[in-house]
């Protein structure tokens, strides 16, 4: 493959949809969750590991659920951790679309139980989950 190729590769397609997705939010401000504060269950092990952050001040986090088929994946989140209600939105990974429709506002004060859309139309079922939270 030419370098010329290699700019309209799969590869390079999503470099460029990680980076607009990225830029929407202060990611620079995130800290790995490493005490699993964040997501209480269901995280899953090795491939299928939800990867979490959070900014210092709880306004934004970002959970990665990796593909392990095609159905549903399921995890519970401590929102208590968010300084007010938190608005939680699905971004698709795999596709050229923005933060999909699945926008819901939930209260800071319990666990609630999230649940990825499914199929995200490539045939696999990552997604990008977005948490945010004004004081």
């Amino acid at each position: 493959m030419t370098w010329q190729q290699a700019l309209d590769s799969a590869g390079s397609r999503d470099m460029a949809r990680l980076g607009a997705f990225l830029a929407k939010w202060p990611w620079h401000r995130l800290q790995p969750d490493l005490e699993n504060r964040l997501v209480t269950s269901g995280r899953g092990e090795g491939t299928r590991f939800i990867a979490a952050a959070r900014t210092a001040d709880s306004t934004l986090g970002l959970l990665y659920v990796p593909a392990d088929g095609l159905g549903l994946r399921e995890a519970t989140l401590d929102l208590s951790l968010f300084p007010g209600p938190v608005t939680a939105q699905w971004f698709n990974p795999a596709k050229e679309a923005a933060v999909s429709s699945h926008a819901a506002v939930l209260p800071n004060r319990e666990r609630q139980t999230a649940r990825t859309p499914g199929d995200n139309g490539t045939g696999v079922n990552d997604w990008v989950l977005v948490l945010e939270s004004g004081k």
